[in-house]
């Protein structure tokens, strides 16, 4: 298809179309090559300030980093946020195609030890389906605190018995279905070491400013949407007081906050293992609640407690 169209004479310098930052990270080697023999400037900026280089090494193309840097492409100048294409690839599997070049900048200890926690994070959270999942990560609060602070009293919360009722995110009072038509006031409640993780898989009520108000005082919390409908929704709650809202795992840009770029909300492609687990890391990153064990969200919670029925919380 790159062929016949630059046969129909098609500008392979196109500044609308940038076809070899679009194929530098999506496309064939061999087209990738073809473009080469005809551009002019293999360092070519798009609207982001980016090149082609750059979109090889966020999408993980080796292949195609290789075909640029042998055509002279620029490894090192910064180009987003004060990072360079050499930068990034630094931190990826890529890193041995950069390692040797002439200018290569290596990070620091502090940047790759928080770089490897990081990916660590993510990491955990493999295998948790995140489509329609809402979830809370609430440090310094235990679970039986923050079932009162959501206005219930733990003894009327009892623990899940799996063993009589396992189901794919166990049963709760009455037989509660978490995907039924009362689930909507339900959340899925259990503690971590250092805190709580308050879930539910068909709702957002878990990220809600109003639960997340209630739960935070005297700490942090911070509750994450995955809107089945498109975007993934963060919320930060501080002492009580909803302190930031915003859409988090968009591409990182010259504006976005150090930790997007530290959980690789730049980074792209199915080589990537920690993908999935981005933006689950990130929140618990910003609440100050490291995790080690999955289990919450991969299966039933400890508890579902259901809000009372004149709980201000409803509103």
């Amino acid at each position: 298809m790159v062929r016949s169209r630059l046969a129909a004479g098609a500008d392979p310098r196109d500044p609308g179309e940038r076809p070899l930052h679009r194929l530098a990270g999506q496309g064939a080697e061999e087209s990738v090559a073809d473009l080469l023999r005809l551009v002019t400037d293999v360092d070519a900026l798009d609207e982001q300030g980016r090149t082609p280089l750059w979109e090889a090494v966020t999408h993980g193309r080796a292949d195609n980093a290789a075909l640029l840097l042998a055509a002279g492409a620029d490894a090192w100048t910064p180009r987003v946020a004060g990072r360079s294409p050499g930068s990034l690839a630094l931190l990826t599997d890529l890193a041995p195609l950069f390692a040797d070049l002439p200018g290569a900048v290596h990070p620091d200890p502090e940047r790759v030890a928080a770089q490897r926690a990081a990916d660590e994070q993510a990491r955990v959270f493999r295998g948790v389906h995140t489509e329609g999942l809402a979830v809370a990560f609430v440090a310094g609060v235990d679970e039986e605190e923050v079932i009162r602070r959501l206005g219930a009293a733990p003894e009327r919360v009892p623990v899940l018995d799996l063993d009589a009722e396992p189901g794919p995110y166990g049963t709760g009072p009455d037989g509660f279905d978490p995907y039924g038509p009362r689930a909507g006031w339900f959340l899925g409640v259990s503690g971590v070491p250092g805190g709580c993780v308050l879930t539910h898989p068909s709702g957002h009520l878990a990220s809600s400013p109003a639960v997340l108000a209630a739960v935070s005082p005297g700490g942090r919390a911070y509750g994450v949407y995955f809107n089945p409908k498109g975007g993934t929704f963060g919320r930060l709650s501080v002492d009580g007081g909803a302190a930031h809202h915003e859409e988090i795992g968009l591409d990182a840009r010259e504006d976005s906050p150090e930790a997007f770029w530290l959980h690789r909300f730049w980074q792209w492609g199915p080589h990537d293992d920690t993908h999935g687990g981005r933006p689950l890391a990130y929140a618990c990153n910003r609440a100050h609640l490291p995790l080690t064990d999955p289990s919450p969200l991969l299966g039933p919670p400890h508890r579902w407690l259901e809000l009372p029925t004149d709980s201000p919380l409803r509103d």
